[in-house]
């Protein structure tokens, strides 16, 4: 048997907490989604209307006071709201940097991937929030069209009807 001193014994030992592993695929596209997500919420915030522009508009006849109020509030604090995107694309950006293109991460690392997927989860459900009564404008707004269309149908339908007899 061969005796080993500490320091060599240090030098051929492994720390496996250290050592790079392969990111899950899923967390790795979950992180690139992320990252896009946030920086469309970010373009969002940045061209937020107030609220008082949506109750003027005709377009967005069906508001109430929530909506327009919620609207004005991001739309005051729009600079917190585009501080925070730009502090998690800079998250990703050094995570990016730090896990060689999200391919392998130590322990630690595939951890700190999550905290911008979290944030980021987070804010679209707000802007969801945010949407939920233009896009129930828009469908209105579309069901009033083809309601439109379907009669003017209807019309030249019995029109032509009426001329072929």
């Amino acid at each position: 048997m061969q005796r080993v001193t500490l320091s060599q014994f240090v030098q051929n030992t492994t720390v496996y907490e250290r050592t790079p592993i392969n990111i899950n695929p899923g967390l790795r596209r979950g992180v690139w989604i992320t990252w896009l997500l946030d920086s469309v919420i970010g373009v969002f915030y940045a061209f937020l209307p107030r609220g008082s522009y949506l109750q003027s508009n005709l377009f967005f006849q069906w508001t109430n006071d929530w909506m327009i109020n919620s609207w004005d509030f991001v739309a005051e604090y729009r600079q917190f709201f585009i501080a925070a995107c730009a502090l998690v694309f800079c998250i990703n950006l050094g995570l990016l940097i730090t896990t060689r293109a999200f391919n392998q991460a130590e322990i630690a690392l595939h951890i700190a991937l999550f905290v911008p997927v979290i944030f980021v989860s987070i804010n679209l459900l707000f802007v969801m929030v945010l949407l939920l009564p233009v896009i129930a404008n828009l469908i209105i707004w579309l069901c009033l069209a083809a309601a439109c269309i379907v009669v003017v149908i209807i019309i030249l339908l019995n029109f032509v009807r009426a001329r072929s007899q």
